[in-house]
């Protein structure tokens, strides 16, 4: 379970790196400007897969916990 938790952590990280370094905000505060075609629904896209895979542990704990019959 804990290298599970790992391994999502390092591929989170690295996902995250182009996600803030594609931020307008990051982007205005070091001082450059890197724009392309879609950039924005690219960034949509790698947050999705950063919430969902890096989340989806505690997702399935939330979910479980809120479907009846699975109190403890």
């Amino acid at each position: 379970m804990i290298a599970d938790f790992l391994r999502r952590f390092w591929v989170c990280l690295l996902l995250s790196v182009p996600v803030v370094a594609l931020s307008m905000m990051f982007q205005e505060l070091v001082g450059y400007h890197l724009d392309f075609p879609y950039r924005e629904p690219v960034v949509v896209v790698l947050a999705t897969i950063i919430y969902l895979y890096g989340g989806w542990p505690f997702l399935q704990g939330t979910w479980a916990s809120c479907v009846p019959g699975n109190r403890e």
